[in-house]
């Protein structure tokens, strides 16, 4: 028996099974859950924690996303989603997707490139299903995502290929149950503020939000924020949140977008301009927490002195065979941890290190080995 059903957003169409794409109107099916009751359970890892609340599947594909942390930048709460595994949101959406594929044996899989999404996707499909990355305009591609989607087994074309069993786009149900627990996250810690603000660019991440917050007022453990969606002034709005009357857009200028880097590159933070969007937007807003994704700046080792220091840390690794990064730092404080940070997620990239997520409560420690 389904504990769930979809249901079309746009023509209000059910379905029993799982759909990508409404084959009637075109629109988004999301899935809708027959309890609501809500449960956290800790045992579990990442997200799936709140697994009552997400697909049913057998096999969990779970990479150390979510549990993201919430910090205060000038006056403003910041939930950033730069510690996820590859630096952004989308890493919950490609876990979802991911153990679906994997619990329904899904071997190709099909997208077009959407910056941040299909890198996610890659590196959480890497070993479980072959990826075909469909590019539109080749001239405007991301080398350095592409060059990590081509080092996980991903490939390139722009003609699709016949043989591939699956086609994804970005805009989909499982996307929308991943980073919707984003909302739940916030619930969670009983954050004091009384709205969410997100960027808006396809609109599924406001769209996702929107739905976590309904789910848990709905089941009368959450909070009713009021879920704000920031845009550039003059930019039309997505037809996905068009039709949610509970989501509030805010609009803001250029140059209210570029004050924001600015002012954020003078804390020593670097962010995109989607996420300093946000920023603006909830700072001026106030009682708000934004979602994005940040870091700080951090010291460049370049030349020998970087092959020193990677040296150094592989040396460290391999003595203690499983080692946190702040381990590493212990061993060589003479680098800065955020440097050590970086250069161990550098590695892990190049295939130099493995990683393991560990959850110990509500909190996640990553543990560094050398790849059998």
């Amino acid at each position: 028996m389904n504990t769930y059903y979809l249901e079309c957003i746009s023509c209000g169409s059910i379905f029993n099974g799982v759909v990508f794409k409404c084959p009637r109107c075109g629109g988004l099916p999301v899935f809708r859950y027959l309890t609501r009751k809500f449960e956290i359970c800790v045992k579990k890892p990442g997200i799936w924690r709140y697994s009552s609340h997400l697909p049913p599947v057998r096999d969990v594909v779970s990479r150390g996303e979510g549990l993201t942390p919430i910090s205060k930048l000038g006056g403003v709460l910041a939930k950033n989603e730069k510690f996820n595994p590859t630096g952004t949101y989308s890493d919950r959406a490609s876990s979802v997707i991911a153990s679906y594929f994997l619990t329904n044996r899904v071997s190709r899989v099909a997208t077009y490139f959407e910056e941040d999404f299909t890198h996610s996707l890659a590196y959480y499909l890497s070993g479980i299903s072959e990826l075909e990355v469909l590019v539109r305009e080749v001239l405007s591609l991301n080398v350095a995502e592409l060059g990590a989607i081509l080092n996980m087994g991903g490939s390139l074309t722009t003609v699709p290929n016949e043989n591939i069993t699956k086609y994804l786009d970005y805009v989909n149900p499982l996307t929308v149950e991943g980073l919707k627990t984003i909302a739940f996250e916030i619930v969670e810690k009983k954050i004091k503020v009384e709205r969410i603000v997100v960027p808006v660019r396809s609109g599924v991440l406001a769209y996702s939000v929107y739905k976590g917050v309904r789910e848990l007022v709905d089941a009368g453990v959450g909070i009713p924020y009021e879920v704000v969606a920031a845009m550039v002034k003059g930019e039309s709005v997505p037809y996905i949140t068009k039709l949610i009357k509970g989501i509030k857009f805010i609009e803001v200028g250029e140059e209210d977008v570029l004050e924001s880097i600015v002012k954020l590159d003078r804390k020593g933070i670097k962010t995109k301009p989607i996420s300093a969007l946000a920023y603006a937007v909830a700072e001026n807003l106030g009682k708000a927490v934004v979602v994005m994704t940040m870091g700080f700046k951090t010291t460049s080792y370049y030349g020998q002195r970087n092959a020193n220091v990677r040296g150094e840390v592989y040396r460290i690794v391999k003595e203690a065979g499983e080692v946190t990064a702040y381990g590493v730092w212990k061993k060589a404080p003479v680098y800065t941890l955020r440097g050590i940070y970086k250069l161990l997620h550098s590695m892990e990239r190049r295939g130099e290190v493995c990683s393991e997520v560990m959850y110990e409560g509500s909190r996640k420690v990553k543990y560094y080995r050398l790849c059998k």
